[in-house]
């Protein structure tokens, strides 16, 4: 079952930061697919799982934060 998890994200300056993040998330195990929308300050991350805890995790080890 595919859920898609919704994070509001802080700290990002630009595109790049935005591109950090996506590819920090797309590589976590269980990820299917990851989108960051830099405009909007929200990554929408398709997963196995509902640990949002753990996405927001990976957002932190990027270098920024999420909720």
């Amino acid at each position: 079952m595919k859920n898609i998890v919704t994070l509001k994200i802080k700290g990002m300056a630009c595109t790049g930061c935005a591109g950090a993040i996506q590819r920090a998330l797309s590589a976590a195990d269980g990820v299917e697919h990851a989108e960051v929308d830099f405009a909007k300050k929200k990554a929408f991350v398709t997963t196995a799982t509902r640990d949002k805890a753990a996405l927001i995790k990976l957002v932190q080890a990027a270098g920024y934060d999420a909720n």
